[in-house]
């Protein structure tokens, strides 16, 4: 499944409609987004401005990272919870898998 940089630019944007930029679905798709264009031979400055994120987000090997909130926000919510959240396991494939549809 080879995706094009036009194709990862429609999921960034499909999936910044339906969460903030923190989300784990949002993350997951622009990672994805970001390594696509890196490879299709983008610059990390050209590959920002085409998917409408921040260049500070991209490091020097061409992988997105989250904020330094976002990471305490995740290993907080970690810590304090019992059990996995299946359901938000599945509602977050659901809404990666539809930011990647066609």
């Amino acid at each position: 499944m080879s995706q094009t940089p036009p194709e990862a630019k429609i999921a960034v944007e499909r999936i910044l409609t339906k969460a903030n930029p923190e989300n784990e679905a949002a993350y997951a798709v622009i990672f994805r987004a970001v390594r696509i264009c890196i490879e299709a031979g983008m610059n990390r400055r050209q590959t920002a401005r085409y998917l409408g994120v921040s260049a500070r987000r991209i490091d020097k090997h061409g992988q997105y990272f989250r904020t330094a909130k976002s990471v305490r926000t995740m290993f907080g919510e970690a810590f304090r919870s019992r059990s996995i959240d299946v359901p938000a396991e599945d509602a977050k494939a659901k809404l990666i898998q539809w930011a990647w549809k066609s």
